[in-house]
């Protein structure tokens, strides 16, 4: 058998039209490669006026973002919370609901609660909030996968869109060192081209160091790296108040698109026993939820010195403590019948 030519047309197209001619190689030109880019004039001629929302001003729709906070804090009741507002329509602890039509439906990964503990927290809660059958049946759970959680997001979402992918919790599916800046941003790349890719938001839960509910809200008190804190577009922190156990302060502690008002008070909650949160209408300063810092006696000597020697009203004290006016009140009147002498 003679030799074939080398690099004779007519034997490549022969051996093409086989299916023998192996064409994948790594030597494409570089300017015959595709090339994804965008112009910046293009992205101006979009006339995007602002950033997209799902839950308006806090969380986009699209991209990665964090619920942090303590232990026993109800991390995983809000964002079960959330995950009902966004297959019912209702707004989320104030913050306007703008999922889009079709995608109204959350996909919540759990790690820590199995089926029959989330059956009786989810009926629980939706006592609380009465979404009908038929919403619920967009409110879907995965408890376990074969290989990849990745690959099941993405055939997931596949099939059927949803606005909200929450992940419960990040410590247990992130297997590296949490101070390995490197192991930690591959790991996240991996949902945010998951987010990007399905048009979704993909909410994490994880955790705060332990004692750090003594300091000020703040993403520096995230477990693990900074690298974690860094590729979320939005972090939220959620703890008890120091002085009343029925409270949780929902502290915005970074939020790329938010002005600075946003991230320096505390949105006050109430938790109920439905395992259900709900606005206040309060707002308490940062430094003031510092168990460091605060204490009742603190609160009760600062209140009666704003009212009695600054002339400070009711009102306008309790909206700086984040109290309600009748605990400033009895906090003022508890200071003055310990300094008014006996009879």
């Amino acid at each position: 058998m003679k030799d074939l030519p080398i690099n004779d047309p007519k034997v490549d197209e022969a051996l093409a039209e086989a299916g023998l001619l192996n064409n994948d190689t790594n030597d494409t030109p570089k300017s015959k490669q595709e090339i994804k880019e965008v112009t910046a004039l293009e992205l101006i001629n979009k006339k995007v006026e602002s950033i997209p929302m799902l839950y308006d001003p806090i969380f986009p729709k699209t991209g990665l973002v964090a619920l942090v906070g303590p232990s026993d804090s109800g991390k995983s009741a809000m964002l079960r919370q959330m995950g009902l507002s966004t297959v019912s329509g209702i707004s989320f602890l104030g913050f306007n609901n703008y999922v889009d039509e079709g995608k109204a439906s959350c996909i919540y990964v759990s790690t820590e609660d199995d089926e029959d503990a989330m059956s009786f927290l989810l009926r629980k809660q939706n006592s609380r909030w009465g979404i009908m059958d038929e919403m619920m049946k967009n409110f879907r759970l995965i408890f376990e996968w074969n290989d990849s959680l990745i690959g099941t997001l993405d055939t997931a979402l596949t099939n059927k869109p949803a606005a909200l992918v929450v992940i419960d919790c990040f410590s247990d599916l992130y297997t590296g060192r949490l101070n390995e800046a490197n192991q930690v941003r591959t790991f996240l790349n991996e949902y945010k081209q998951l987010a990007d890719n399905h048009k979704c938001l993909v909410l994490f839960l994880h955790h705060t160091g332990k004692g750090k509910e003594k300091l000020e809200p703040s993403k520096h008190n995230i477990i693990g790296s900074q690298a974690f804190e860094a590729k979320m577009r939005c972090v939220i922190e959620i703890r008890e108040d120091p002085l009343d156990p029925d409270i949780r302060h929902f502290c915005i502690t970074k939020g790329n698109y938010l002005p600075k008002q946003y991230k320096r008070e505390s949105y006050r909650l109430k938790f109920d026993d439905k395992f259900s949160f709900e606005q206040t209408g309060d707002r308490t300063p940062f430094e003031l939820i510092s168990t460091e810092k605060t204490s009742v006696e603190e609160v009760k000597l600062k209140a009666y010195e704003l009212h009695v020697n600054d002339g400070k009203s009711i009102k306008e004290i309790a909206t700086k403590f984040g109290r309600s006016k009748s605990t400033i009140h009895a906090y003022i009147q508890s200071v003055r019948d310990e300094r008014t002498p006996n009879d």
